[in-house]
């Protein structure tokens, strides 16, 4: 399996070199005094679809100054991308939403023993899940360059 292995591990890391330039692109243009609607709601509208990022409750009321701070340090961060397998119970974190004290959600891998053992609810969930992240089956660059555009 090693030859699949390497195939799709090139794969996550082109997937995760385009979408560093496009968060580093966000960032430049977020760094700018007077940032058009429309540009903005392209950026707010990338971090939904391509990282799947959830905005907190009452974002909308959060002003120009206000969405553009607070997507800033949302893309401002390592980025880590990650491949699924079926699980057949092998150990690992499988991908789950995670609810933050904002109310918004994150897509995250969990471990088991992240979970609540005294949670039922919980523990139904993680046995529930379908698929996990195989520990050798991920990419992740950190964002250094970001801090020249500051």
């Amino acid at each position: 399996m090693k030859d699949l292995t390497v195939q799709y591990k090139r794969i996550l890391g082109g997937y995760l070199v385009r979408l560093q330039d496009e968060v580093f692109r966000n960032l430049y243009l977020l760094c700018g005094k007077g940032v058009e609607d429309r540009v903005l709601s392209r950026v707010i509208r990338f971090c939904q679809e391509e990282l799947s990022v959830s905005f907190p409750d009452g974002f909308e009321s959060y002003g120009e100054s206000g969405k553009k701070e607070y997507i800033f340090q949302m893309l401002n961060r390592p980025i880590r991308v990650c491949g699924m397998v079926k699980n057949e119970g092998e150990p690992g974190g499988g991908p789950f939403w995670v609810e933050k004290e904002t109310g918004a959600h994150s897509l995250q891998i969990v471990e088991q023993n992240q979970i609540n053992p005294l949670s039922e609810e919980q523990k139904d969930i993680w046995r529930s899940s379908t698929h996990f992240n195989p520990v050798d089956l991920h990419a992740q660059l950190g964002i250094t360059e970001a801090k020249n555009l500051i």
